[in-house]
């Protein structure tokens, strides 16, 4: 049995039906840039999310940057993002050449609050402007509600990435509505993921919208006439058609990563490993990944390769140490979990088509391999 970490294919046998019609006659109206397919899916995600307004951009990268950029932050500049999440956030920073501050995670893999708040303490008085850039790391909310007390309290912008986290939210609402903005990636492998690449930001601020529309298109608003320093970060139509389609089914496909993780932790419990646990401001988590912590990371990752399970690491190389970062001023000191457990997360497979089978050999072939290492030891 061949066990695999995502399959983004079966989303599309799911959509295929309804998603190919649509597509051809988008592309026998010749009209491919500024289709209202755009902002079909904008509306229809912004209603999902809860909020007032949704901007479509072309990938996750380009919608930190241009959240970032839509700020005009002032002076001397910090962004604040936690020290074990993807790449993306750190590179938003360096576009501009702001100073990049790496806060620790928490035993639920979001920004540690005490850390943020003894910075805020300490440093904030040193820049001008300070950006925050909490994560929903592997599908669970940060602790966003003391977070933006922080930032009210500190005068800090929140950029809240949703990447991992579609449709996940906590009592007061969606995650994407807490933040002066919320990113979320469509990148394929995602919750709600494209055919490649795709991002949406969200917003209740109006002005930001309209900023955001014009940075995306070249920093205009009307053609030819240019305002702003822009990009050219549209998104592609085609993506969003598919997008529009799969969003009709991510509750259910979230349910089913619950699901998933339900049986994980049943079956796991008792072994010497450290499973995910969900946040008590969770109303639900989405499960973008199921992360575990083991000593024996390595050992156990080439064993369930060998049985043909396909499992990751995220993230095998924290922010802090990368070689783009070495001649930063990107210290490590006081990220104690993230440099503790580099070495020790190991992501199973998790999307929503897997099934008990597959669930119980991944489960099944993990216990051989604790009692093979008990009986290494008898």
């Amino acid at each position: 049995m061949v066990v695999k970490f995502s399959d983004i294919a079966a989303q599309w046998k799911v959509i295929k039906k309804d998603c190919l019609p649509k597509i051809e006659d988008f592309l026998e109206s010749g009209n491919y840039i500024g289709n209202s397919i755009i902002e079909e899916f904008e509306n229809n995600f912004a209603d999902y999310i809860g909020c007032k307004h949704a901007v479509g951009v072309s990938n996750g990268t380009n919608a930190l940057k241009l959240s970032i950029q839509s700020f005009l932050p002032q002076g001397k500049v910090c962004v604040i993002i936690p020290a074990n999440t993807f790449i993306s956030n750190a590179l938003a920073a360096s576009y501009f050449n702001y100073d990049i501050k790496l806060i620790d995670c928490d035993e639920f893999y979001g920004m540690k609050v005490e850390n943020l708040h003894a910075w805020f303490a300490g440093k904030r008085e040193n820049y001008d402007s300070v950006i925050v850039v909490p994560v929903h790391l592997y599908g669970y909310p940060a602790n966003i509600q003391r977070i933006r007390d922080l930032c009210n309290l500190y005068d800090a912008r929140i950029i809240e990435d949703c990447s991992q986290a579609h449709g996940a939210s906590i009592r007061l609402g969606k995650v994407g509505n807490f933040g002066d903005l919320g990113v979320f990636s469509c990148y394929a492998s995602k919750n709600l993921g494209a055919a490649g690449e795709g991002a949406i930001i969200t917003t209740n601020n109006t002005q930001l919208y309209e900023s955001l529309k014009e940075l995306r298109d070249l920093g205009s608003s009307q053609k030819y006439q240019n305002h702003v320093l822009g990009w050219n970060d549209r998104p592609h139509a085609i993506q969003f058609i598919i997008l529009n389609e799969k969003l009709k089914y991510l509750d259910e496909w979230n349910s089913n990563r619950g699901y998933a993780a339900e049986q994980y932790n049943k079956q796991l419990k008792d072994l010497p490993i450290i499973l995910p646990v969900e946040p008590q401001w969770s109303t639900v988590s989405v499960h973008h990944l199921y992360v575990i912590r083991t000593e024996q990371r390595d050992e156990l990752q080439q064993f369930l390769n060998k049985k043909d399970i396909q499992t990751g690491i995220h993230y095998p190389i924290p922010i802090g140490e990368q070689e783009l970062y070495k001649n930063d001023n990107l210290t490590t000191k006081g990220i104690i979990n993230t440099m503790d457990w580099k070495d020790k997360l190991l992501s199973l497979p998790m999307h929503p088509f897997l099934t008990d089978d597959e669930i119980n050999y991944v489960c099944t072939s993990i216990k051989e391999f604790y009692n093979n290492k008990k009986g290494d030891t008898t």
